[in-house]
């Protein structure tokens, strides 16, 4: 995330990129923002409010109730999940 945790005041503790862990941690968090993939199914199955961030213009096949597309998005989508 190249620091982005601590701009929005949340630690960052995952250590594997291989998915090993992610149900783990998806076990410990409030809430999940993450691109369309696996970690946003999971976080959905699992009952996590989840925010996608969709920068492109493509379509979005399994719809989240929050949905980052712009700049503008960020500080009121954390708000709501939070």
């Amino acid at each position: 995330s190249k620091g982005v945790h601590t701009q929005v005041g949340v630690d960052n503790r995952m250590t594997c990129t291989k998915g090993v862990e992610l149900a783990d941690i998806l076990k410990s968090v409030d809430a999940v923002v993450t691109t369309p993939s696996t970690a946003q199914l999971e976080a959905m199955l699992m009952g996590l409010p989840t925010a996608l961030l969709s920068y492109h213009a493509v379509p979005i096949y399994t719809p989240a109730a929050w949905t980052i597309s712009s700049v503008e998005h960020i500080r009121p989508v954390l708000e709501g999940l939070r």
